[in-house]
């Protein structure tokens, strides 16, 4: 994970990367202007089930999620405009060169929030490594 986020950080430098999930009223406004994303291990399955390699050879499933916020008077669209952008940092993680530990990096599925939380707005991505 940390590696992940290392990687993360060189591919979006402007933003915030954390492995501490927070909501937007516990994030400060200027973090949430440069854009954060937070790095979160959500399961891990798949293991091999034959002698001598049980409960190995898994996939770790995680998700990372990203939070912006905008001016108060922005238009919806502007939310999505910003969500794209985050969106296209994860396509660039998902392409980028990665160290060893997380070589089998795998974008799974991005949302975002569909212009309901203006002037806020976020993405969730699920990747499998």
């Amino acid at each position: 994970m940390n590696a992940l986020k290392v990687q993360l950080q060189t591919v979006a430098p402007g933003r915030v990367v954390t492995r501490d999930l927070a909501d937007f009223a516990s994030r400060s406004n200027d973090d949430l202007k440069k854009g954060v994303y937070t790095l979160i291990a959500r399961s891990e399955n798949n293991y091999a089930n034959y002698p001598g390699r049980a409960g190995q050879l898994g996939k770790l499933s995680i998700f990372i999620v990203g939070q912006i916020k905008l001016t108060e008077n922005a238009m919806p669209s502007a939310v999505e405009d910003a969500e794209f952008n985050m969106i296209e940092e994860l396509k660039a993680l998902a392409q980028s060169i990665l160290p060893e530990i997380v070589s089998n990096l795998q974008l799974q599925s991005v949302r975002n929030s569909s212009q309901l939380e203006t002037p806020y707005g976020w993405v969730s991505s699920e990747w499998i490594i």
